[in-house]
């Protein structure tokens, strides 16, 4: 009886949208005879306190594996060691993530990212023979307070450990691969089934919503003032944040009549906050790519949002869907938004354009497409080891 392959996906921290694609791959792989695994050390992320991996998690196994207390003293050895090159939240690599590696046979290894407890996945591919891909969002030049220079060069002098990449940003695309490494364009798509306008909506308050984490690089300071510029010249609209980080406790001190706080929201509840708003605002100072944008934009909404943001290549078209502007120009930022307040109909229109950029990048399709890329280049490899 033929063995099945086996892939196995390593992630240092889940993220609901994560866990949907790996599901979508793993079912449009389950017809060709192929076992998916997902092991992760931790459920939630920094300023992320996710508390469900997702409902739909069909044809994929999730495994967790802990943190690293079982050898305490190795990581704190390697923690030191690390400590000059600025890694932060970083996750060991522990015993269970091998032995889990042993167990499941894999024939694949799949790391997110280049944390140490993803490399010694990678590693562990290496030194087994086994085939590695690499999913990132990091190009050659990512925002500066997602990657530091000296990470950089490490991500660099890592490459030889992968035979593809899955870029999640169109940046990721344009990073330095080995000559010959095949690359997939898989964005942080979302299921734009469950993300949709609401045509039924009725509200006689313009709203524009943030959802993001609460911190200065997503440009949460400068929304506050621009709302204020608004308010000065007595516009009614309402700006509802959702979300928490380091600045909540400064949001929750301000005390504007238009201002709307919602806390951490996920799951339904976040898809209604978005059905229920009228346009979205990020003005982030540069997010690798920005998975809310690309659920509002699924959402029909216009999208105002900082133009380093990843998403911005992929989903916006300015004056169509809606604007990139400068971080940190409140002056700017309060221009679109009185343009978007003052003629609701131009809001809608840019919506339902954002609306189908989104549904192009469907993560159904996506996931498709990522399993058929899975299987050509291991099937290319393949067809090369039987010529030798």
């Amino acid at each position: 009886m033929k063995k099945p392959h086996s892939l196995v996906i390593v992630s240092k921290a889940l993220a609901p949208y994560r866990v949907r694609f790996y599901s979508e791959v793993a079912k449009a792989l389950l017809p060709y005879d192929w076992k998916v695994t997902l092991v992760v050390s931790a459920l939630s992320a920094k300023d992320h306190p996710w508390k469900d991996p997702g409902k739909d998690n069909e044809a994929l196994e999730i495994l967790g594996v802990g943190r690293t207390g079982e050898s305490s003293l190795s990581s704190r050895v390697i923690e030191f060691l690390l400590r000059p090159f600025n890694l932060r939240d970083i996750e060991f690599p522990n015993y269970s993530l091998l032995a889990v590696l042993e167990q499941q046979k894999a024939d694949v290894v799949w790391t997110h990212e280049y944390s140490p407890f993803c490399l010694a996945a990678a590693f562990w591919a290496s030194f087994r023979d086994r085939y590695c891909l690499l999913s990132s969002d990091l190009g050659s030049t990512p925002p500066k307070h997602s990657c530091t220079a000296t990470q950089l060069k490490l991500h660099k002098a890592f490459s030889f450990l992968y035979q593809g990449v899955i870029a999640q940003t169109k940046e990721a695309t344009r990073r330095t691969h080995p000559k010959g490494v095949p690359i997939n364009f898989a964005p942080h798509a979302i299921d734009t089934d469950l993300y949709y306008p609401d045509p039924s909506k009725h509200s006689s308050v313009f709203r524009f919503l943030f959802a993001g984490g609460i911190r200065k690089e997503k440009g949460i300071i400068t929304l506050i003032e621009a709302g204020r510029l608004l308010a000065l010249e007595g516009n009614p609209f309402e700006v509802r944040i959702v979300g928490t980080g380091p600045l909540s406790g400064w949001l929750a001190t301000q005390s504007d009549s238009w201002l709307s706080i919602g806390g951490f929201i996920e799951g339904e509840n976040l898809q209604k906050e978005y059905r229920s708003a009228d346009a979205y605002v990020l003005p982030t100072e540069g997010d690798t790519y920005g998975v809310t944008i690309h659920e509002a934009a699924a959402s029909g909404l216009p999208l105002i949002v900082g133009k380093t943001a990843g998403a911005v290549e992929t989903l916006l078209s300015e004056g169509i869907s809606g604007f990139a502007i400068d971080a940190g120009d409140i002056r700017q930022l309060a221009d679109r938004m009185r343009l978007l307040l003052s003629d609701p109909s131009l809001a809608k229109h840019m919506g339902l354009k954002a609306r189908e950029a989104a549904e192009i990048l469907d993560i159904k399709s996506l996931g498709k497409q990522t399993a058929n890329f899975i299987r050509n280049i291991t099937q290319s490899r393949n067809r090369t080891d039987h010529k030798r």
